[in-house]
């Protein structure tokens, strides 16, 4: 018989981690190897903000899985500004760590997440002054544990 145990962590993620996956080579275990210098790209936000949804929907084909991570990076400047606009232009296998310290990879070398990013100012000098981050996607695979970083 098969059990379905409770786990007792934190909800949320810690970090955030985006590579292109045109940068990668197949991935065919835990490891996850770049092409050619690390093509990592951590995001750094606020831990409680950062979320993974993820939904099974049945198809003709077999399930897929529809993947939302969101997360809010703090303040703006113009180094973020660029680097965010030219993740926009690449798909991403997403590297989520979680609060137990397991890294979680959502993508390979095949298929990955798209991202948006939204700048706010607010009006309200008490609100948050940052980007809201969203990298969506359907794919063939759920999450899955991996090694990081990249070798």
């Amino acid at each position: 018989m098969e059990t379905v145990n409770k786990n007792f962590e934190l909800g949320g993620n810690i970090k955030l981690y985006v590579i292109p996956n045109n940068l990668v080579k197949p991935i065919t275990g835990l490891n996850i190897e770049a092409l050619g210098p690390d093509p990592t790209c951590k995001l750094n936000c606020g831990n409680e903000t950062i979320r993974h949804i993820c939904k099974p929907q049945p198809t003709r084909a077999g399930l897929v899985y529809e993947h939302t991570v969101t997360a809010f990076v703090q303040g703006r400047n113009e180094a973020t500004e660029r680097i965010l606009e030219r993740l926009m232009y690449f798909r991403h296998i997403v590297i989520l760590a979680d609060s137990t310290g397991a890294y979680w990879r959502i993508g390979d070398s095949t298929e990955g997440l798209t991202l948006l990013s939204d700048f706010d100012s607010s009006d309200n000098p008490s609100s948050k002054n940052g980007y809201s981050i969203t990298l969506s996607g359907i794919l063939t695979s759920p999450a899955r544990k991996t090694n990081f970083p990249l070798i």
